[in-house]
């Protein structure tokens, strides 16, 4: 053997010890579910029993000790999720990303979450308080005592979790609050009337159908006016689908320069965590249910990610009898039933996001107000990077909220942005989610919810009694100028929020007389409701979809409902093939004419003509508007275009000829016929669920961080919703992030299940064990009682000695 072959030899054996130690250390890092480990604090045993999975149920003599149970599990199995979603609300991602977090780190400072969550933090009621100080407890004895190596996350950057604490939970829960969707949106339209002009731009704000199907139809909305002792305050509300004036901050302020832009990182961050995106829930009456008692179902939609947003628990205490979906970071089953209740939740799509511009003193020390100059809060920090020199970093405090950098040449001088956010006020949802866990009735849950603040939601109900009912809670910000869709200047207080609305001036009912309520982050009520919520409602196709299964159904079993969260009939293809039809026939393909006018308008993966419609409809709206603007028609908007038949915005002013809506409907035809005839559906429409870091190829590789992508059915508009970009392959990266199924009949008989699994380790076998589940709608049972959990390994938590 020569010597070079000897020396090649050693160092393969070499690489192959380092690389069985380096295996072994990260499979060490997936921890046991069976046998005893001590927790200090706790006041007796706590029995933690994992079903095959390893969904817990927790059975603690107390109440205290079961969340400090559960934030022991939270952070044994969710630790580096808890980590980035803390760095996240604190912007302190470049200390273990290195520079090319350092600008988002800038936009999420700027957010103020950490004054937010200390305020919030100095309302809870002592009860609560306790709650997450147990909780805090028990995610600090694992981060401190843990025996077994860090998650591979840990390994891979190469730091330690720092101990948590009690505002950082807070922190986590005002991230997930944030709209992202509302905020991009006034800011989008913002530049585009700095490209276009004031007027032109007003065709660009969406607006809701007049057919389209609202939550509250009829009599069944309810709500409360003012009473004469509340100050109404000097704002003026605007009724929804109202045409209002709207006024703009002079155009010299309103250059493209002027507004700032969120940085990429900071976005995904934002819509991976945020609970302000899309969603379906519905609640069946027992007129309508097999077992004559309600029905319940939630598929909240969110951005789809590894591990998933959800863990799933079940708590029995004495004071506790609740199963459902928890975040990491927080003491509550957040969706779930207990068992004399079930509730769930989707986003109403309040604006509650308003952006102020702003005149500077010559020093940038004072902002002008109507009544004279205003001092500016000045706090002064640095960002600490991997790798490179801190960067200073200063965050001002006005009478508006923070100013947000925009670090861009060109701006006009002395002017500034200002955000305005509902969040951005003390307000305390933990101890109404809490209320909701215990509630037993419509009258302790609708005490437990009033005071849900931030984001706004909407809530439907079901119980054992048989009554259904949903309401709205949240902030609602009453305006001077009547609506928000644009920034406002700050020296006039245009744009001020009078106030909120008060709980009982939102909408509610009980026992509708449909026997059925609805919530696809569609119009909550008609014109007749005297606030103004939104302009930016989700478009209407979902929502009539349950409404026609609803409809043409029952009576209703569980089955029935969980089939109908699986449900891939698209309303919106269904309406409007026949214009692509039109279109086929304007390229002389009469032949494909005729397969879209016999399509059903079901997305399924294996259908051709999804591949063709979706992909004509995308092209569409970027042939509306991309030349002038270089943006996409957002949906309301092309699509009130289509039904009259046209619209200025479509002639493509880089062309000497003047295009009507039928010749971008050719064009865009055309280049669908190119691209996509003849190919499946799920060749094209593929579902992602990513991990932070699982963007770095050889990572995914070797830890399998990623799942997926994957052939999905579905569609923009399907109950099971798969959206995707604006052009082909279209990646699916937001959907159902948990579904549940309740009867209220057998509410130990509830399934749900998560788009992972539970484990947050991607070397564990739990990491992606609820996946097939999840694509198939097969979900598991999770009861409330112990006695009717089907047991697979039991963990004992000990007090310390």
């Amino acid at each position: 053997m020569t010597v070079l072959k000897r020396v090649l030899l050693s160092l393969v054996a070499a690489a192959a010890v380092l690389a069985a130690t380096v295996a072994l250390v990260l499979y060490r890092s997936d921890p046991p579910r069976s046998g005893r480990e001590p927790v200090p604090g706790l006041s007796d045993t706590v029995t933690v029993t994992f079903d095959s999975l390893a969904v817990p149920h927790i059975t603690a003599a107390a109440d205290l000790d079961a969340f400090a149970a559960l934030g022991y599990l939270h952070a044994r199995e969710r630790i580096w999720q808890m980590e980035f979603f803390r760095r996240a609300a604190e912007g302190r991602l470049a200390e273990i990303l290195g520079p090319a977090a350092v600008s988002s780190d800038r936009f999420l400072r700027g957010l103020d979450i950490p004054l937010a969550a200390e305020g919030s933090l100095a309302i809870l009621p002592p009860e609560t308080r306790a709650v997450l100080d147990a909780y805090v407890r028990g995610v600090n004895r694992w981060i401190t005592g843990h025996q077994r190596p860090l998650p591979p996350e840990f390994q891979v950057l190469r730091f330690r979790p720092e101990p948590w604490n009690a505002r950082q939970s807070l922190e986590v829960a005002r991230l997930m609050a944030w709209d992202l969707v509302n905020a991009d949106f006034e800011l989008e339209l913002a530049r585009e009337a700095a490209k276009v002009g004031r007027e032109r731009v007003r065709d660009l704000i969406p607006s809701y159908a007049e057919d389209g199907p609202v939550i509250l139809p009829g009599g069944a909305a309810h709500w409360d006016t003012l009473s004469a002792e509340r100050p109404r305050g000097r704002g003026r509300a605007a009724r929804p689908g109202a045409t209002a004036t709207r006024t703009f901050v002079p155009g010299v302020l309103l250059a493209e320069a002027d507004l700032p832009r969120i940085p990429p990182l900071a976005a995904r961050i934002l819509e991976a965590v945020a609970m302000s995106r899309a969603s379906n829930s519905w609640v069946i009456g027992p007129a309508l249910s097999r077992s004559g008692k309600p029905i319940l179902a939630n598929d909240p939609h969110l951005a789809l990610r590894a591990p998933s947003l959800w863990y799933l628990a079940a708590i029995e205490s004495p004071g506790y009898h609740v199963v459902g979906a928890t975040i990491p970071g927080l003491p509550a089953v957040v969706l779930g039933h207990n068992a004399r209740i079930a509730w769930g939740l989707t986003n109403v799509g309040v604006d509650d996001v308003d952006f102020v511009i702003e005149r500077l003193n010559d020093d940038s020390s004072a902002i002008e107000t109507p009544t004279g100059w205003a001092d500016l809060e000045v706090v002064r920090d640095s960002i600490h990077v991997r790798g490179a020199p801190a960067v200073p970093f200063t965050l001002l405090r006005g009478p508006h909220g923070p100013l947000v950098e925009r670090d861009v040449p060109g701006r006009a001088p002395h002017t500034a942005v200002a955000m305005r956010w509902t969040a951005q006020d003390p307000s305390d949802e933990l101890t109404a989610i809490l209320g909701v866990d215990r509630a037993t009735d419509w009258a302790s849950f609708t005490a437990a919810v009033r005071t849900f603040a931030v984001p706004e939601q909407n809530w439907i109900y079901a119980d054992v009694e048989g009554n259904i009912g949903y309401r709205m809670e949240g902030r609602v910000p009453v305006r001077r100028s009547g609506e928000g869709d644009f920034p406002t200047a700050g020296w006039t207080d245009e744009g001020h929020w009078d106030r909120y609305l008060a709980p009982e001036e939102l909408p509610w009912t009980l026992n509708p007389p449909e026997g059925f309520i609805v919530t696809a982050n569609n119009r909550v009520v008609g014109p007749a409701y005297p606030h103004h919520l939104t302009t930016n409602w989700e478009l209407p196709w979902r929502a009539a979809r349950v409404r026609e299964m609803l409809r043409t159904g029952g009576p209703f079993t569980p089955d029935d409902v969980r089939r109908m969260q699986m449900d891939t009939l698209d309303l919106f293809a269904r309406w409007a093939k026949g214009a692509a039809a039109t279109a086929a026939e304007a390229c002389g393909r009469a032949d494909v004419a005729r397969m879209l006018r016999a399509w059903d308008g079901t997305a399924g993966s294996d259908r051709v003509e999804p591949t063709l419609f979706y992909t004509w409809y995308r092209a569409l709206q970027r042939g509306a508007l991309e030349d002038e603007t270089g943006g996409v028609a957002v949906g309301a908007v092309i699509q009130r275009w289509m039904r009259a038949g046209g619209s200025p915005w479509f002639d493509d002013v880089r062309t000497p000829e003047r295009e009507d809506y039928a010749a971008i409907a050719a064009r865009a035809m055309r280049e669908a016929l190119r691209t996509a005839e003849g190919v499946p559906w799920g060749r094209v429409h593929r579902t992602l669920s990513a991990h932070p870091l699982g963007s770095v190829r050889l990572l995914d590789r070797l830890l399998g961080l990623n799942i997926g992508p994957a052939p999905r059915a579905g569609g923009l508009f399907t109950v099971d919703v798969g959206s995707f970009g604006s052009r082909s392959p279209f990646l699916n990266t937001f959907g159902p992030s948990f579904r549940q199924v309740v009867d209220l009949a057998d509410p130990d008989g509830a399934r749900m299940v998560l788009t992972t699994g539970e484990a947050g380790n991607p070397l564990s076998r739990h990491y992606r064990d609820q996946v097939d589940g999840w694509w198939t709608g097969r979900l598991a049972p999770v009861p409330v009682r112990l006695n009717e959990a089907a047991g697979a390994s039991t963990l004992r938590l000990t007090p310390a000695r």
